[in-house]
């Protein structure tokens, strides 16, 4: 009696082992990393309207390399229209939507010119084209 309760709990502890083992490996890989404080944010200070320059500021970017040249694109469902450039240290840029962009929801993407990684965006509405794209 005594041999086989040993045995038992051996085995047991053997089970319990493996167990444990596979849960490790399971969630092993698994990193914790904290959210940035602040979300990549592209912030206009006025409406888009086609043929008017307006300003684009961001913030909540961790970038290495604050004198990476970035672009600013705006992107329909049919196409995306280089509008810009700036530094990324800059912080703030202005651009111009061309007359012929349609009026409706976009997307405003910010790239680095480098790799073309997109580095924030934000959905944005063009209004209708005022006397500023009258030929």
């Amino acid at each position: 009696m005594k041999k086989n309760s040993k045995v038992i709990l051996i085995g047991g502890l053997i089970l319990v082992i493996v167990l444990l083992g596979a849960l490790v490996s399971m969630f092993g890989n698994v990193t914790i990393r904290a959210l940035s404080e602040t979300s990549p944010q592209l912030t206009l200070t006025q409406p888009i309207l086609p043929g008017v320059p307006f300003t684009v500021q961001w913030s909540g970017l961790e970038v290495a390399d604050t004198g990476t040249p970035a672009a600013f694109y705006i992107r329909s469902a049919s196409k995306e229209i280089w509008l810009s450039q700036a530094l990324l240290s800059d912080g703030v840029v202005t651009s111009e939507v061309p007359c012929e962009i349609e009026a409706g929801a976009h997307q405003l993407l910010m790239k680095d010119t480098g790799s073309g990684e997109v580095l924030a965006t934000a959905t944005v509405e063009v209004l209708e084209s005022g006397q500023d794209c009258a030929f």
